[in-house]
């Protein structure tokens, strides 16, 4: 806000209309490894955990529910919420495979 205001000056009035904080789920997280376990498991890789700066509906759901959540595939960085969002089929069924894989882990299911 100090660098909008430094650059608009005092005439111009600035609200904030909706701000959302950061969430954060610790990559040593039960949930979390079970995620990086799974897709490693699936894609013979294991990912390496990092953040994202754009908004999803853990913002939301996270503070309310206090658990612990991952945000995985499918798609492409900057193609989500667009007019023009699209997924490829192998990309789909990759992340149908992974979200498979996950819940066998934790629902104990062979």
């Amino acid at each position: 806000m100090a660098r909008l205001r430094a650059i608009a000056g005092e005439a111009i009035v600035i609200d904030v209309m909706d701000e959302k904080p950061p969430v954060v789920t610790d990559p040593t997280d039960p949930f979390a490894e079970t995620c990086l376990d799974a897709v490693q498991a699936v894609r013979g890789v294991r990912p390496k955990p990092g953040g994202v700066s754009y908004f999803s509906d853990s913002a939301a759901f996270v503070p309310a529910l206090n658990i612990p959540r991952v945000i995985i595939g499918p798609g492409q960085i900057g193609t989500s919420g667009q007019r023009d969002e699209w997924v490829a089929l192998d990309d789909f069924a990759t992340a149908a495979e992974i979200f498979a894989e996950i819940a066998v882990r934790m629902l104990g299911a062979d």
